[in-house]
């Protein structure tokens, strides 16, 4: 079995955040994390990459700006290949060595622009055909709700973007999987008829 998640740290250049993803990886004794939205200059990647964890092996992209993924693992429970890396998604194999199984974790951080997030849709898609049988995880921040019951409180009508967030999954053949926590895990620090959260 493979521990793995994902969060938005939306910044990890304060303490604050070093130490919650710290607690992170901790609480869910985490063999594999991507950490998307970073904002950290890649000058100072290798330093805060060692504050969260020092035995973890790291990836991260700086494909372009926005320095948006960063993909940890151990490498005492996991061989990590990375099979692609664009703006939107890193794609990996994941070998879990004691097991002598392998897995594929995409770990995506969607724009929050329709427009280019239709190429994460279309990378996606076409991703899919090559996993064949092997089981695949996409894991992330999509920056897009499958339905309405997803966010609260915006006003915004999400049916063009919902539909295609829907043709994407169903293309791929992959299926939502069942969460823990808190059903809104963003919230944009308002109250009132302003509040807005999101799944």
């Amino acid at each position: 079995m493979i521990k793995a998640g994902v969060w938005n740290v939306r910044g990890l250049n304060g303490i604050d955040h070093q130490q919650a993803a710290v607690a992170l990886i901790s609480e869910f004794n985490l063999d594999f994390v991507g950490l998307v939205e970073t904002r950290v200059a890649q000058s100072n990647s290798a330093r805060i990459q060692g504050v969260i964890s020092s035995k973890f092996t790291w990836f991260s992209d700086y494909l372009g700006p926005g320095d948006r993924i960063w993909v940890g693992w151990d490498a005492t429970e996991l061989h990590v290949d990375i099979l692609e890396a664009h703006r939107q998604i890193v794609h990996c194999e994941v070998h879990i060595l004691k097991l002598h199984a392998k897995c594929l974790i995409s770990v995506v951080y969607g724009d929050y622009d329709l427009i280019p997030r239709r190429e994460l849709w279309l990378h996606i898609s076409q991703s899919s055909i090559t996993v064949g049988d092997t089981p695949w995880m996409l894991l992330g921040d999509f920056n897009a709700i499958l339905d309405s019951s997803e966010v609260s409180g915006d006003g915004v009508d999400h049916g063009q973007s919902c539909y295609e967030f829907q043709q994407c999954l169903l293309e791929a053949g992959v299926a939502t999987m069942l969460m823990k926590g808190a059903m809104f895990s963003w919230h944009n620090k308002r109250y009132g008829a302003s509040s807005i959260g999101k799944g």
